[in-house]
């Protein structure tokens, strides 16, 4: 009966110090987390913001002789953009990566003449879209309000791992429809700091 006793005793006494192990580390864990956010979201409105300061043209084109229809990239302006998105500090090996193979992909689009749509005239829209909206980095053609300034608001909510969505934030009542907005991105993390790995407006699977 004692040894019994001693050994119910010593299992509560295990059952008790796992329950508070764990008690202890989910406010850790919790913490780890809502910086992560915290410091994501910082990311994402810091980027949105350099990209209207910079006004990167991300598919540097090559006009024909007759200056009618493009025809190729202009890689010389690809690799700076290359080097301007990387030294920004914003974005991380994956959209890199992903960038490239989008210009690639336009390239050879652009030398055999094969989008769906017919040739990309010189003046004109290109006869893909890599978003849904006029701008591939916000998917929009405008902003919800002009101040305080919308991109240093925009929040954020975890979808699962590595994707979450951005929405325009201090909307009000007289703001209809803008509440429907997210947009889509990804993030990896690179040397311990957060990157965008993935942004909803370059999909590369539009170029066709």
């Amino acid at each position: 009966m004692t040894y019994l006793t001693d050994y119910l005793n010593v299992k509560l006494s295990l059952l008790i110090a796992a329950a508070f192990c764990l008690l202890s580390f989910k406010p850790a864990d919790d913490q780890m987390k809502w910086q992560d956010t915290a410091q994501i979201e910082e990311l994402v409105r810091n980027m949105l913001l350099w990209v209207q300061s910079e006004e990167v043209n991300i598919i540097p084109v090559i006009a024909d002789s007759n200056d009618s229809i493009y025809v190729a990239i202009d890689y010389n302006k690809h690799q700076k953009n290359v080097s301007k998105l990387v030294n920004s500090g914003f974005f991380g090996p994956q959209f890199i990566d992903n960038y490239n193979m989008i210009i690639q992909k336009i390239d050879k689009k652009l030398k055999n003449n094969s989008f769906e749509s017919g040739p990309w005239y010189v003046g004109y829209y290109p006869p893909f879209s890599l978003s849904e909206g006029a701008n591939e980095w916000c998917n929009c053609q405008d902003v919800p309000y002009d101040s305080p300034n919308p991109w240093n608001n925009v929040e954020i909510k975890y979808i699962d791992q590595f994707t979450y969505i951005w929405k325009w934030g201090l909307l009000n009542k007289n703001m209809p429809g803008w509440e429907e907005f997210q947009y889509k991105f990804k993030v990896e993390k690179t040397e311990g700091q957060w990157k965008i790995a993935y942004l909803q407006g370059f999909d590369i699977s539009n170029i066709r």
